[in-house]
């Protein structure tokens, strides 16, 4: 039961209120809100006139409404088939007149007493053709809407509410033709659903080819979306096509965008949802919604990312956030929508950002569309209101009752004004709420949304000296100390639980590796801005394709250019015997921390690091007591266990061009050069160091296996011999050309 604020008197909001002074609820007198304490001998109610308070339970004018709503309350239960056992026994013997036996006879009845009363309303009425269609449009949708489900229904109930509003304003005669022909069950209609819905898609499919004026606007079927999705789900494969035919057709450099706050989104379904069909991203305010259904119901052609409302009650909605939410058209592709607060929120595409937050009021003058410049800052952060700049009409986007503003803006910055063009006001009489939606155009680049970026990128190198040498230490060991250098001892009776406590240990250091440097960026910036802008990566444009050139290294790093069954097979057979010996054996293999340290000691700088984007300078400068202690648990574990950590088997593959003046989509113009990560490189070393522990008294041209030798080394000894300088003398001289010889890592010309 609803009473304006002022008279008290229930049966009308404030709006209709005629009341000057407000109504003491404690005396029923006017011209004050509320007595004082001592002044309780004067109690009177206002609607009853009897001494006790106004809209107390005793009040017999607040029984007399609460027994109605209750019994209608009841109607309503009865209806939907919902079962109350306090309202079955206070109205047990509750009727309800004219009502079909199922939901769905309702609304298909009703469907049936429209459609026929619109085809006579055609012939008679020519010159609203455009109202008639746009009704055939929503019992479509309406029709396609329906299902089993009771909340889908109650959905349907709400638009169909709504619906009848409009007949009622727009065609009273066919509201009281349906009204007479339910209430009397005089009307049988002679066509079945089935033809009657045809006969609606049919007059659709004519009126699309049509531009219907629609007030200041232009409708083309608002629903049009809905019913092809529902029609294209009714044949298998025909949705995943129709994506792509729609991926295909977005034009990336002009992209609609559109803010509303709806005012409540069930009340303003029908103006929403054509501001949807028009715009690929709809940014929402006060949709007064809880889940996700109630925004799009079954629509799969958009994305929605929301934030509920704190309250969905209409009485506690004051000062409540009502939620906000982006609908995106997924011809738009990936994006990511990031919500701040309950009124800030922003979308994000590579280099775009739309930020969707409320404003406050103001009035509607030309001068004074500016919202509260100086305390937004729009002028000493750059930026602009391009609505103001662009519509120089008396529109409006806010009104209620006589008074109209323009409170909704979209904001850029002064030197991108060409980003948003053809900004607009879209009113339309089908608006329940009070606001209109405020539209634009995004322009941007063709390669700008969904593309990589080409642009020559700054190197992140880090000028390290004794400043942030001692603030990345500092930080390094802060974090470091949070990570324990042992694991539970249950871990050491499963492999697997035991792999898996390996891999979260150098997560764990990675991550603190990596928010330790992010410490040092700040300062690295100021001091050396200059010097790191001037680094830049070398710019290598492959053409390569992805497929051919996973399959060659696959090639090269799985097949053998010479083959030799023999010596594989009998080597194959000794490393299977020596597994098959020692899988179950736990070895008990210590590790030198004095090893560990000259090891990082010994590590090259400037040095591109692995997938984990660690680099050699982060771990040597890092360096400490309870550092070296989490590496010795890390391999320690790794030899004694016979386990691999998930990152020791990921190698970052990087092709780099032999011979610039060649063809760059030629494979064998590239040289896969692979970065292991920076904790298998450590143990890489180690285990290196005790190979060469054993291999003693090799051969002076022997490199492989050897330290500080190279294929450099044997292509130099081959070349400096005397019998292969005699050679190649005399295939110059005979042939005129030139000796390759050939190897893993390429071609070397002589």
């Amino acid at each position: 039961m609803k009473s304006a604020i002022k008279c008290r008197i229930i049966g009308h909001k404030i709006a209709a209120c005629k009341a000057e002074e407000y109504t003491c609820l404690m005396c029923g007198e006017s011209g004050h809100e509320k007595c004082s304490k001592n002044s309780r001998d004067n109690i009177k109610c206002i609607l009853c006139k009897r001494k006790h308070y106004s809209f107390c339970r005793s009040c017999e004018i607040i029984k007399s409404k609460t027994r109605k709503c209750n019994r209608n309350y009841a109607k309503i239960l009865k209806n939907h088939r919902i079962k109350c056992e306090t309202i079955d026994k206070l109205y047990k013997d509750e009727t309800v007149e004219n009502i079909p036996e199922t939901r769905n006879e309702i609304i298909d009845t009703m469907m049936e007493a429209i459609a026929a009363r619109v085809d006579t309303l055609t012939k008679e009425i020519k010159n609203q053709q455009e109202d008639i269609s746009t009704i055939a449009e929503v019992i479509l949708a309406h029709d396609d809407r329906i299902g089993a489900n009771e909340k889908k229904n109650l959905e349907v109930d709400i638009r169909i509410t709504g619906f009848s509003n409009y007949i009622a304003d727009e065609f009273s005669s066919i509201k009281e033709f349906w009204k007479d022909a339910i209430k009397n069950k005089e009307f049988r209609p002679t066509k079945s659903i089935e033809e009657h819905n045809e006969k609606a898609r049919n007059k659709i499919q004519e009126l699309k080819t049509q531009n219907i004026s629609h007030g200041s606007l232009t409708v083309n079927n608002p629903f049009e979306h809905s019913i092809d999705q529902q029609k294209s789900t009714d044949k298998p494969g025909n949705n995943e096509s129709q994506n792509q035919d729609n991926l295909i057709d977005l034009n990336l450099t002009n992209i609609k965008i559109a803010s509303l706050n709806c005012n409540g989104l069930r009340n303003n379904i029908i103006y929403v949802k054509y501001v949807e069909c028009e715009n690929e991203i709809l940014f929402l305010q006060e949709m007064w919604c809880n889940e996700r259904s109630d925004i799009l119901g079954r629509d799969l052609n958009f994305n929605i990312h929301f934030k509920s409302s704190e309250s969905n009650s209409s009485i506690s909605r004051k000062g409540k956030s009502g939620g906000i939410g982006w609908i995106i058209n997924k011809k738009i592709g990936k994006h990511e929508v990031i919500f701040l607060s309950d009124i800030i929120s922003f979308f994000k595409q590579n280099k775009v950002a739309i930020i969707g937050v409320y404003l406050t009021l103001s009035d509607n003058t030309i001068e004074n569309r500016m919202i509260k410049e100086y305390e937004f800052q729009l002028n000493s952060n750059k930026l602009e209101c391009q609505d103001i700049r662009q519509v120089k009409d008396t529109s409006f986007t806010y009104f209620k009752h006589s008074k109209s503003s323009w409170i909704d803006h979209i904001v850029t910055f002064k030197k991108d004004d060409y980003l948003v063009k053809n900004i607009k006001v879209i009113s339309s009489k089908w608006n329940c709420g009070d606001h209109f939606a405020l539209a634009g155009s995004l322009n941007l680049e063709s390669n700008l949304l969904n593309q990589k970026e080409n642009e020559i990128k700054t190197k992140q190198r880090i000028v390290w000296n004794d400043r942030t040498k001692k603030i990345y230490f500092d930080k390094l060991e802060c974090l470091i100390n949070e990570i324990s250098d042992t694991l539970p001892e249950i871990y050491f009776k499963d492999m697997k639980l035991l792999c898996n406590g390996l891999d979260s240990v150098i997560n764990k250091l990675n991550q603190a590796m990596t928010d330790a440097l992010n410490e040092i960026t700040e300062e690295n910036l100021r001091l050396f801005y200059r010097k790191i802008h001037d680094v830049r990566e070398e710019k290598n444009e492959i053409n390569v394709d992805l497929n051919q050139a996973r399959d060659e290294i696959f090639k090269l790093f799985n097949e053998c250019d010479v083959s030799n069954s023999d010596i594989e097979k009998e080597h194959c057979n000794k490393v299977d015997e020596f597994i098959r010996i020692n899988s179950d054996k736990v070895f008990n293999i210590k590790i030198d921390e004095n090893r560990i340290t000259n090891l990082i000691n010994k590590l090259e700088n400037n040095k591109s690091p692995g997938y984990n984007k660690i680099t050699n300078e982060m771990i040597k400068f890092g360096s400490s007591q309870k550092f070296i202690k989490i590496l010795q648990l890390i391999y320690e574990t790794i030899i004694n266990y016979n386990i691999i950590p998930k990152s020791f088997n990921i190698g970052l593959v990087k092709l780099l061009i032999k011979d610039p003046k060649k063809s760059n989509s030629d494979m064998k113009n590239m040289r896969p050069l692979t970065i292991s990560d920076c904790w298998a490189i450590i143990l890489e070393k180690y285990l290196l160091d005790e190979i060469n522990k054993n291999l003693k008294n090799t051969k002076s041209n022997q490199f492989g296996f050897k330290a500080k030798s190279s294929c450099g080394h044997a292509v130099f000894t081959l070349n400096e011999s005397t019998p292969v300088k005699l050679l190649i003398k005399y295939i110059e001289l005979s042939y005129g050309r030139k000796l390759f010889l050939s190897s893993q890592f390429g071609y070397v010309e002589y």
